[in-house]
């Protein structure tokens, strides 16, 4: 892969799965009556290919606070395009999303997006700035929510269900950089703390990561010094677990750690309070 593609032989990859968070979907079966809202999942390409479990852990929680959820046709949101500069690529990439999208908004459904924060930044803030603030565009970009977001959201609006049966102890959040870069604050952790008897301290310190950039062979040495700082970061907190909402940081950090350390999405965390098996 290095030589045909650029990947730097030392850089382990994520695991792929056949059976597909879209396989598991298709499959499922919701036992909601009426929902007090409905939405529709975005699940990005990393939820459907490499995190499953966090694709079908937001949509058990999703229902569980009696929240209609649909997976309509969709395809990546196009950031990797977007990376390199590829523009067109990029709104060729976008375009069937946005068709697609827009119609469910119109429907009165809001987007929740379960994998990287990429994907939802994708979504708010890229789709507008490059491809222009269409009607289509800016119902996606005002109705598109982080699933941490979205259900902070619902504890806002006194919807969440707090039946929870598990305390989570103490947690060290990784802050990851696209979502500081959407400016909303921090939703994973205002949603752990919601958790009784969970404790959250801040890592505010990029991964290196940084999407394929990392992954590449000229920078993969880069890309992991960077980490190490992160590492370093989190090995000083005391805490029982790491989570982060990007799948994409918490993969580099375990390569970091040498499987030290092995961040968890905070919505798995929530999904563990609640009791779920």
């Amino acid at each position: 892969m290095e030589m045909v593609i650029g990947i730097h032989r030392n850089r382990i990859l994520p695991k792929f799965h056949t059976d597909t968070f879209e396989k598991w979907f298709s499959k499922h079966k919701s036992q909601i009556d009426s929902p007090t809202d409905k939405v529709v999942i975005f699940g990005t390409c990393f939820t459907n290919a490499n995190d499953v479990d966090l694709g079908t852990a937001s949509v058990k929680i999703l229902e569980h606070n009696n929240v209609e959820c649909i997976y309509p046709k969709q395809q990546c949101c196009g950031a990797p395009y977007l990376s390199p500069g590829d523009f067109d690529g990029f709104k060729n990439q976008a375009q069937p999303n946005i068709d697609q999208l827009s119609k469910w908004v119109d429907n009165g459904y809001k987007i929740i997006v379960t994998g990287p924060p990429t994907c939802s930044l994708t979504l708010k803030k890229e789709y507008p700035d490059y491809i222009g603030l269409t009607e289509k565009v800016k119902k996606i970009s005002e109705n598109t929510f982080d699933i941490s977001e979205y259900l902070v959201y619902l504890d806002k609006k006194g919807k969440l269900k707090k039946d929870f049966q598990n305390s989570l102890g103490v947690i060290s959040y990784h802050v990851s950089c696209h979502l500081k870069a959407q400016k909303m604050g921090f939703k994973g952790r205002d949603l752990l703390k919601l958790v009784p008897d969970t404790k959250i301290s801040l890592v505010n310190r990029c991964s290196g990561m940084d999407g394929g950039w990392g992954m590449k062979k000229e920078f993969f040495d880069e890309s992991m010094k960077v980490a190490e700082k992160c590492v370093n970061d989190l090995g000083q907190k005391n805490a029982n677990s790491v989570c982060s909402d990007c799948s994409l940081a918490s993969h580099q950090l375990k390569q970091a750690s040498g499987d030290k350390i092995q961040p968890i999405h905070p919505i798995i965390q929530l999904y563990k309070a609640y009791g779920f098996n």
